[in-house]
């Protein structure tokens, strides 16, 4: 359930919604699986704003413990860190953190068809650069790429503004957001 929840890409909202009570047939599978089908996949409203979200913030997890992220020292959720921005110290905060100061790795997620989310996490992500206080290869904006074939505001751009600041992992492309995470934090 958890590897169809993660992919699924914000399309469809999948839930636990039971099990077959009796075994089916191998002559009856197509049968049953088309009356399922038409019972239990929901052709109604679009997700709302915090399914997205959830669905999103699954995803995020999902990769992080994959790729191991979420198993090394000093891995939380909700990190604080100090940071002058433009002379104003500021409490920054990033949805998640890794490692200890020498070797800190900050993630954010970011809804690249917000532009807000988007501006956000660059200037964080270049304060934190130029500050000196991670590498930027440490400093990853996670992202759903899906947004960008739903999108026509600006999410490409977004996502290329991203890019020019920090590594972009697309959390929709499971298999390479996993292995780029790895060898952006785990390798040395």
């Amino acid at each position: 359930m958890d590897a169809l929840l993660s992919t699924q890409k914000g399309n469809y909202l999948l839930v636990d919604a039971g099990e077959l009570l009796e075994a089916v047939r191998v002559r009856e599978i197509n049968a049953a699986l088309d009356f399922l089908f038409e019972e239990l996949v929901s052709t109604g409203p679009a997700p709302t704003k915090r399914q997205r979200h959830e669905v999103f913030s699954r995803a995020c997890s999902s990769i992080l413990a994959e790729s191991g992220v979420r198993n090394l020292e000093g891995f939380t959720e909700k990190y604080d860190l100090k940071c002058p921005v433009y002379g104003v110290h500021k409490q920054l905060r990033f949805s998640y953190a890794s490692g200890t100061n020498g070797d800190l790795s900050l993630y954010q997620r970011v809804n690249i068809d917000k532009e807000m989310s988007v501006h956000d996490a660059a200037l964080k992500f270049r304060m934190i650069v130029d500050g000196a206080l991670v590498k930027r290869d440490r400093c990853i904006a996670m992202v759903q790429g899906s947004v960008l074939q739903e999108s026509n505001n600006g999410a490409a751009a977004n996502r290329d503004l991203l890019n020019m600041v920090c590594p972009v992992v697309d959390v929709d492309e499971r298999d390479a957001a996993i292995e780029r995470l790895r060898k952006l934090v785990l390798s040395d």
